[in-house]
């Protein structure tokens, strides 16, 4: 037991100890030292540092809301510092006395081995580096070591991103004589700053924090407002901002992405004759953290857009596959970039073009859109029909089995956009009713009302209305696309028919065929007549043309 108790109290002495101090009055450190640990700005509270601080790794300022962190004096840190170069960088390296005046070697110790060529030149001396044969972590120069200072200059490969020098070592010939070694931090020149390769500290700004002296290496959230004026950050960068900020006569260098500040959707920022890390880097942009279009519920709507983010260089497609009514574009960081100022200051914004569509057999719907809006969430309407089932209407309300019924159906169309191909599906009894429409369609037009004439029988006995509707597409499931969908007419009694009729039916037939005998036998008489009566004429004429050939023939006896 005592030497679980013992090795408990060896682990919890182990423990990093830490401390938590609050500002809960207004505070001035107008000295030196070192702040460590964790720090909160009570609300209505402010906190000026005026003095010069060093920072411990992972100390932790919050500024509550209502609160006031103010910088006029220095916050630098203890973490290991770089010289970071641009593609142009003049080191000015101090000789100091103890080997002034000496042969010696002067050695360029980089951050990381260079594979991007370089040209350094010292004292007139130019060389290559970072090729094939002389390349790696350090470059060596032979020479008198005799001026107070010898300029380095290096010209980096344009798109080696940001190399960095670790130290420069100065080493005589004379081995009596100590090596010199010059950190970063006693380095300097044109194209160089100063910078940690990691943001070591932290301040959360939930009120307001305000520098105009030096803050180095800290990783700043800002949600509420921060003010910088006549600053000096080194290895802030990038800045996230989720309410507002306001960058006047400052510099910011050595941020350790490709952007000096980052603005999340709609906070704001005011850069006013400031400058940034330079090179590749940005001064600000502006990150969308989501993006998504609203379209109408259903699975069936797609899109598909360019010229997105940074550069415009991104494209989205996609649908709406959860039935949601939202499709997310699915971007990456740089493609929800929709504002962003480059190292130049000059300003861009995004301009990217949108279609949303939906197909269906009624006809093919989209809508476009051109320089969509720079926003989180945007929702597009595509404009579709509005049909309206108004009336149905039948010629009678009685009506015999398998005989067709005239009925009238009325359909319109109060939509902005025609809708083809519209088919009308009807019931009866329960079963599909017969109304002489298959394979028929029509097209409404935007605005139009239309009559459809059909033709009802039914096989079946009974009263009963006829049901119709119109077919939905189901493209359009969970769209609304009809005001009025279905009607139900009047009902109808179908009956047989009546056994009178049927009695009916044989004396008409048989007067039917008895006229018809009639009518061919009377035609037929009268057809004899007239042969008869021709054949009379011809006979007639022929005794004629005899008697008057005797007349002729026949002499006088005197």
């Amino acid at each position: 037991m005592r030497r679980a108790i013992l090795l408990s109290l060896i682990i919890l002495l182990s423990l990093p100890m830490t401390s938590a101090t609050e500002i809960s009055s207004n505070e001035d450190y107008d000295s030196t030292g070192t702040l460590s640990g964790d720090y909160t700005v009570a609300s209505g509270n402010t906190w000026t540092i005026s003095g010069d601080y060093d920072v411990a790794k992972d100390t932790a300022i919050v500024i509550e809301e209502g609160a006031v962190m103010e910088v006029t004096g220095n916050l630098d840190v203890l973490s290991v510092r770089y010289l970071e170069m641009e593609t142009i960088a003049n080191v000015s390296v101090p000789i100091e006395p103890s080997i002034r005046g000496l042969p010696g070697t002067l050695s360029v110790n980089f951050e990381l081995p260079k594979v991007y060529p370089m040209t350094i030149e010292i004292e007139g001396e130019e060389f290559d580096f970072g090729v094939p044969g002389n390349n790696g972590t350090k470059f060596d120069w032979n020479g008198d070591l005799d001026n107070e200072t010898i300029i380095v200059n290096i010209t980096n490969y344009p798109f080696d991103y940001f190399p960095k020098i670790s130290n420069i070592t100065l080493l005589a010939d004379d081995p009596a004589v100590d090596p010199v070694i010059l950190g970063a931090e006693d380095l300097s020149g044109p194209g160089t700053t100063l910078v940690t390769l990691t943001q070591t500290w932290n301040i959360d700004v939930q009120g307001t924090l305000i520098v105009s002296g030096m803050i180095v290496g800290a990783a700043i959230d800002c949600s509420g407002t921060c003010t910088l004026s006549g600053a000096d950050m080194q290895s802030t960068g990038p800045i996230r901002v989720t309410g507002a900020i306001s960058v006047t006569n400052s510099n910011l260098a050595g941020g350790i992405t490709d952007e000096d500040v980052i603005i999340y959707d709609d906070a704001t920022i005011e850069w006013v004759d400031s400058t940034g890390t330079g090179g590749q880097t940005d001064q600000w942009v502006n990150i969308l953290t989501t993006r998504t279009i609203g379209v109408q519920n259903s699975t069936h709507v797609c899109l598909v857009g360019s010229g997105f983010g940074y550069q415009g260089f991104h494209s989205a497609s996609g649908c709406d596959l959860d039935g949601d009514g939202i499709i997310d574009l699915d971007l990456s960081e740089r493609g929800r970039m929709v504002r962003w100022q480059d190292s130049s200051g000059i300003t861009y914004v995004e301009s990217a073009n949108l279609s949303v569509a939906i197909g269906a057999i009624w006809g093919p719907y989209w809508h476009n859109v051109s320089n969509l809006p720079r926003v989180n969430h945007y929702d597009v309407n595509i404009e579709l029909p509005m049909l309206s089932f108004d009336s149905l209407v039948i010629s009678d309300t009685e009506n015999e089995i398998n005989s067709r019924l005239g009925v009238m159906a009325t359909i319109s169309n109060s939509g902005p956009v025609r809708a083809t191909n519209v088919n009308i599906d009807c019931f009866s009894n329960g079963e599909v009713a017969n109304i002489g429409l298959m394979g028929i369609t029509h097209t409404i037009e935007a605005g139009e009302t239309i009559e459809i004439p059909m033709n009802w029988d039914s096989p079946t006995e009974g009263e009963f209305p006829l049901e119709c509707s119109i077919f939905i597409p189901p493209e359009f499931e969970g769209i609304q696309v009809s005001s009025k969908e279905s009607i139900v007419s009047e009902k109808v009694t179908w009956t047989e028919e009546s056994e009178d009729a049927e009695s009916m039916m044989l004396p008409i037939i048989i007067g039917v065929v008895a006229a018809s005998v009639l009518f061919f036998v009377v035609m037929g008489l009268k057809s004899k007549g007239m042969k008869e009566s021709e054949m009379e004429k011809d006979t007639s004429e022929d005794e004629h043309d005899f008697d008057q050939t005797l007349d002729e023939n026949q002499g006088t006896i005197e």
